[in-house]
């Protein structure tokens, strides 16, 4: 093909070109084939830049890019809050405005907004402060509620957590004279507005402020804590947005862990019997598994009777089976957030029946792994972070992202619970008689029948028995019948005697020997 024929039929300009005698879209831009193939399009968030190579779509370049509440940050193009870049002072709060912050000192100090405001050398209390309302904190599996009453008829305002004001799912807008309703129920769940369990524990920061719009001092600020392993008595301690560093919290305890243990087939199905050497599962669940893990230690093989005699011990104080080919590790689904372990049914000489019994470690969030000869088993604690006053010393924003970025769950241990499984029937498995191939002997195995299998099984053979008789006693009496009755020789005509019972008229003369004549 010429280079005229070419250029018609595999355009350059069009971001094509000819390899292998196909025309196709040139990959060292970034070029992609559209739906209909007919043309190259660079891929979704990219445009054509110059040479026609797919550059990356930037968010603004200036300014006037972005939104007027927005900057433009030269160092990755896009959109910012100016307030964050350029922060107000001590006792001053920003507003942007044409791309920049506008800062201003809060009600009752005075100063350059910029670098900070002081307070007044007097000033009067408002008439319009709200009273200090009654807040109720309420701990629950997915989260915190906060049940809030204003006491004020005339609030018109907000309320969000600190830090997330800009989020819809964290703040609250609240107008009692138009709704009528000072009640509020403000919940924040985990993993949403910077709120995550920590140790054992959740914390945030709501901010109750009666301005619709602007922060004032008037505002009121409320550390609510929840606390998932020790009892912590409710206190009530309000103070204002510029005193966020008074230890004023709202605390509360958690829901309890509730575990319970299962023994089901491979398919994790709930059974009441199995024969020995199937192939069964113990399931270990504990609740609410979004806050608590669960580990199963010193796991004990029982009988119904509990005599202590018929019992043993599948894994030891460690978690770990101290038998494998009986009683496997265990193993942690974190989708269904359940244990389980693989096991062959067994049974006790002196008893059908089977069912275990588990010491269960209760942690946050999710155990940390047992080595168990190679093989990892939930359950030893994490080791406790000893740098206890660098993470005082930590602020909000990092202590916020450090949870975000994997340190939620730290596994550390809040009971133990004692916990047994249902039980189920055991049965031995029956088995035809087989041949030793070591021996060569033929080796019989017990069959076990119950006693109404036995009497059916001895009366249907007595029925089978006495018709076989009937049928035999029949066949006699009819070939009996048709045998005939006399016993004799048949009779013969005079003209035609029987020679075995006549004698002829003269009497024959015995021939001689031969070796006479």
């Amino acid at each position: 093909m010429d280079d005229e024929g070419y250029c018609v039929r595999c355009p350059v300009e069009q971001g094509f070109i000819l390899t292998g005698g196909r025309c196709i879209c040139d990959s060292s831009k970034g070029l992609v084939p559209s739906r209909d193939g007919k043309t190259c399009i660079c891929p979704p968030g990219m445009e054509v830049g110059p040479g026609g190579v797919c550059t990356p779509i930037l968010e603004c370049v200036q300014d006037d890019d972005c939104s007027n509440i927005k900057y433009c940050e030269l160092r990755n193009n896009t959109c910012g809050d100016p307030c964050v870049k350029w922060p107000c002072g001590q006792n001053a709060y920003g507003t942007p405005n044409n791309h920049r912050c506008q800062c201003k000192c809060i009600e009752g100090y005075i100063g350059d907004p910029n670098i900070g405001c002081s307070p007044t050398t007097t000033r009067k209390p408002s008439p319009s402060d709200f009273p200090r309302p009654d807040l109720t904190v309420n701990c629950l599996a997915d989260g915190v509620l906060v049940d809030i009453d204003l006491r004020d008829k005339n609030f018109n305002g907000v309320m969000y957590v600190k830090g997330h004001s800009n989020e819809e799912r964290c703040r609250q807008a609240i107008d009692v004279q138009e709704t009528g309703v000072a009640n509020i129920d403000f919940k924040v769940q985990f993993g949403s507005c910077g709120l995550f369990h920590n140790d054992g524990e959740a914390n945030f920061i709501l901010v109750i402020q009666k301005h619709p719009k602007l922060v004032t001092f008037k505002s009121q600020a409320y550390r609510v804590r929840c606390v998932y392993k020790t009892g912590v008595k409710t206190i009530d301690v309000g103070f204002n947005v510029s005193m966020l560093t008074t230890a004023g919290t709202i605390s509360n305890t958690g829901p309890p862990p509730t575990c319970s243990m299962r023994i089901c087939n491979s398919n994790g199905e709930d059974i009441s019997r199995a024969e020995v050497g199937d192939n069964l599962m113990l399931k270990v669940d504990v609740q609410p598994n979004s806050i608590y893990g669960g580990f199963a230690r010193r796991c004990v093989a029982h009988t119904m009777d509990d005599d202590g005699e018929n019992e043993y011990l599948v894994t030891d104080d460690n978690g770990c089976a101290t038998d494998p080919s009986i009683f496997g590790e265990w193993e942690y689904g974190r989708q269904q957030g359940v244990l389980t372990a693989i096991f062959s049914a067994f049974k006790f000489p002196s008893q059908n029946n089977i069912r275990f019994q588990c010491n269960i470690r209760v942690c946050f969030g999710q155990c940390q792994p047992q080595n168990c000869g190679g093989v990892n088993a939930y359950g030893r604690k994490r080791r406790e972070i000893s740098d206890a006053s660098s993470e005082s010393g930590m602020d909000e924003i990092e202590r916020a992202k450090r949870e975000v970025e994997g340190n939620v769950y730290t596994g550390q241990l809040r009971e133990e619970i004692a916990v047994t499984s249902n039980a189920i029937l055991t049965i031995e498995r029956r088995k035809e008689s087989r041949v030793d191939l070591r021996t060569g002997n033929s080796v019989e195995e017990e069959v076990c029948v119950s006693k109404i299998g036995f009497i059916i099984a001895l009366v249907i053979t007595a029925l089978l028995a006495l018709v076989a008789v009937a049928i035999a006693v029949s066949c006699w009496l009819m070939a009996y019948r048709r045998k005939p009755k006399t016993t004799g020789p048949l009779p013969h005509p005079a003209e035609f005697p029987n020679p075995l019972f006549t004698t002829p008229t003269p009497p024959l003369t015995e021939p001689a020997p031969d070796y006479l004549s």
